[in-house]
């Protein structure tokens, strides 16, 4: 998978996230932030 290909997947994840949020959705943040806490060591700019 290339960069432009996973710059693009997180800015779909990211974008969903913000409509859950704007809907009062919550629950999603709590997946998102739990699923980060487990990549803590990796980077999006490497």
């Amino acid at each position: 998978m290339n960069t432009d290909t996973v710059k693009q997947l997180c800015d779909e994840a990211l974008g969903r996230l913000a409509t859950a949020l704007e809907q009062g959705q919550s629950d999603a943040l709590k997946t998102y932030l739990a699923t980060m806490s487990r990549f803590h060591k990796y980077s999006l700019l490497c």
